[in-house]
């Protein structure tokens, strides 16, 4: 508890092996100290390209890249600390992930008498992705000064795993424009993943579209107050292929145990995935509708509206267990994605030496499920707390519905599934209560001003109507259960003591549910960033002759946040929070010279 001190009147750490710590539980730093661990990481990302350009317009590419992941994780126990039982523990982990993509593109660009304009160009893309890992856990080391592997008495844990998926592109783009009035495009792929059978493997994917550029138009030439204004529209498809690589695999593992024999565990293997050489890729169908406009060569404004339709979708789907597994992938269902994107930009003063703008952007999406597997209209997915319905959204929280306290006795009160008040906690009360984890509104506003090479600048960013339940006050309030954890202040002002009380927390001795109390209004305001900086002028390095350009600059990251949440951080895109890291708040200097 927060009150507890974790040193000692020595000034050393308090122990619970002699006797100074007098807290409950353990002295997390001496905890630390006698349980640690390290983790390395090394990351190479690199990339290299070569063009040739055999005739007037034709450029090709070959472009190769790497992304490589190297982890290294050691944990450690000494058996001399006393929670440990005069047992150590070593703990080793290594795991590597590399992505390989290579790309060709020739690209052809030409005119026909000088008002048509192609730009066309084909090209495929390879990628290879592989990932292997091992960990190693073992006990049994009675010495803190030979804590290594060889030392153990045994070994508890061990796993490896080995992943490799491919993937092969065919793509074919041409674009056309007319007189920089009329656009169009079109595009075609093929695309491949050996995450699928081999007779579901391949798709195909395409997209038309086409912008009128309005403010070309010789009627709107000389109206100087309509600085932009262009029309655009677009259809087309596009594929998922995310899923673990094998799924489409019938496959076995081993690992059950079926049996000892002279002291020797007898290892087997079993069914694992029942598998499904008919997977294939997730497509999405989407349509835009986009609008921009510019004002006074000021005001710049955009709106797009788009629809999403999602067929085919990816998911893990419940089977019988009796073949040995309980769930497999499946292409089940169907959903609509539909919304629009608004973001603004103006400049409110534009001087000599001073330039004032402001921006802001914002998007709804409204987003229903219209089919699920096997005819169903509905899927409980569990712990999660999530439910799917067919006409509601993924997302939505399926909860029982706390209704108070009793002030007569301190018991806890619920609805049940006809709204009628009960002290009883009940699965089959729960019902989807029109709150999601995914935010219909997120956007963003800054503004920037510059002054004879000062600049200042600050960007928010915003969600709304985003939901989230806090695991931590599970713990935090719920006295019955957890009285040796940190506790809530709450628990002193809001908690049912005597007859009468009208509480919003019921008494010491009723335990907390999983209920819609502990999920929480995770809509936030943010300031992002924050920079100042300062830009030489030209003319001061014009004498060198090398440099062309030196700024400097400072700037904060994640500095003020305004929400209703009670975690440490409410900008995440997950159901529960359960005592994550909050956003870093950084600062920063730098200087940047360019040559």
């Amino acid at each position: 508890l927060p009150y507890w001190n974790p040193y000692a009147s020595t000034g050393a750490v308090a122990s619970i092996n002699d006797g100074t710590w007098l807290g409950t539980n353990v002295n997390p730093l001496e905890y630390q100290n006698s349980n640690p661990s390290d983790k390395n990481r090394w990351k190479i990302i690199a990339s290299a390209y070569g063009e040739l350009r055999p005739i007037p317009g034709l450029t090709i590419k070959t472009l190769g890249g790497v992304d490589f992941l190297d982890m290294r994780t050691n944990m450690f126990s000494m058996p001399s600390y006393l929670p440990n039982y005069g047992e150590g523990t070593v703990g080793r982990a290594f795991s590597r992930y590399t992505n390989i993509t290579w790309s060709n593109t020739a690209t052809y660009l030409f005119d026909i008498k000088e008002d048509h304009h192609f730009n066309v160009m084909v090209g495929q893309e390879w990628g290879d992705n592989q990932s292997d890992g091992f960990s190693v856990v073992t006990r049994g080391q009675s010495n803190d000064n030979l804590l290594t592997m060889s030392t153990a008495a045994r070994a508890e844990s061990y796993t490896d795993t080995m992943n490799e998926a491919r993937y092969l592109s065919f793509f074919g783009r041409a674009e056309y424009n007319y007189l920089s009035r009329y656009y169009a495009d079109i595009s075609l792929r093929r695309d491949a993943s050996s995450r699928f059978g081999v007779d579901s493997r391949w798709a195909n994917f395409w997209s038309v579209g086409g912008m009128w550029n309005v403010k070309g138009e010789k009627f709107l030439k000389n109206v100087d107050w309509l600085t932009n204004a262009q029309l655009a529209a677009s259809i087309g498809t596009s594929g998922n292929s995310s899923i673990p690589a094998y799924e489409h695999l019938a496959l076995v593992a081993g690992g059950p145990i079926y049996g000892i024999v002279n002291d020797v565990d007898m290892t087997g293997i079993a069914p694992y995935s029942k598998g499904n050489e008919k997977l294939t890729w997730e497509k999405t169908l989407t349509t835009n509708i986009s609008l921009k406009l510019g004002f006074f060569d000021r005001l710049n404004l955009v709106a797009e509206f788009y629809n999403k339709q999602t067929n085919d979708m990816l998911m893990e789907v419940p089977v019988s267990a009796v073949g040995g597994y309980t769930s497999r992938w499946s292409n089940m269902g169907e959903m609509v994605n539909r919304g629009v994107d608004l973001s603004f930009d103006i400049d409110v003063l534009r001087l000599k030496d001073f330039r004032w703008n402001i921006s802001a952007n914002a998007s709804y999406n409204m987003n229903e499920i219209t089919e699920l597997y096997d005819g169903r209209d509905e899927y409980d997915l569990g712990s999660t707390a999530l439910y799917l319905k067919v006409g509601h959204s993924y997302g939505e929280f399926y909860l029982n519905r706390y209704a108070g306290v009793n002030p007569a006795n301190g018991d806890a009160l619920w609805y049940d599934k006809n709204g009628k008040i009960t002290n009883e906690f009940k699965e089959e009360d729960k019902v989807l209560i029109g709150k999601s984890c995914n935010a219909p509104w997120q956007g963003g506003f800054g503004t920037t001003l510059s002054w004879k090479g000062v600049t200042v600048s600050a960007q928010f960013s915003w969600v709304a109507d985003r939901y989230m339940m806090n695991n931590d006050r599970y713990f935090s309030e719920n006295a019955a259960v957890y009285s040796s954890y940190n506790m809530s202040r709450r628990l002193l002002t809001d908690r049912w003591k005597k007859p009468g009380d009208m509480a919003t927390m019921p008494r010491y001795d009723v335990p907390m549910q999983f209920d819609d109390r502990i999920l929480e209004d995770a809509s936030f305001l943010r300031l992002k960033n924050l920079s100042i900086s300062y830009e030489l002028p030209k003319n001061l390095l014009k004498p060198t002759k090398i440099i062309d350009r030196v700024r400097v600059f400072a700037q904060g990251q994640n500095l003020f946040t305004w929400t209703k949440f009670q975690g440490m951080d409410p900008e995440s895109t997950a159901n529960y929070y359960q005592a994550a890291y909050p956003m870093s708040r950084q600062f920063s200097i730098g200087l940047e010279v360019g040559f």
